[in-house]
């Protein structure tokens, strides 16, 4: 016999995002995916504020990936090896052989 298990109830945070503007329900948005951003008009300067579910993490920062050469692949070295070089050198490091200049280069991209 299956029995229905209870459905938790949902935690609601606020997190304050500064100043209010037109954009202050977007900024909630894009922070906290389905938040409701909302002004409050007896506080002054007027602020954001911003409710959303807790159990929904916020959108991490977008990492900037940067490039590097390390040199040439040879018959020796091709991607496999080109990747390992790359990920010994750089965090999160992938690298891949790359023949578009007419020579085949080691392409390291990282993050940075």
């Amino acid at each position: 016999m299956m029995v229905p298990v209870a459905k938790s109830e949902t935690r609601i945070c606020t997190d304050g995002l500064g100043l209010c503007g037109k954009d202050c329900n977007q900024r909630c948005v894009a922070k906290h995916p389905g938040g409701q951003g909302t002004c409050d008009p007896t506080i002054k300067p007027e602020l954001c504020s911003c409710q959303y579910n807790c159990d929904t993490p916020p959108n991490p920062p977008k990492q900037k990936r940067c490039n590097a050469g390390l040199g040439q692949c040879s018959f020796a070295c091709q991607t496999h090896c080109c990747n390992d070089k790359c990920a010994k050198m750089f965090k999160n490091g992938q690298g891949f052989c790359d023949d578009n200049a007419g020579v085949n280069l080691c392409q390291c991209q990282y993050d940075c």
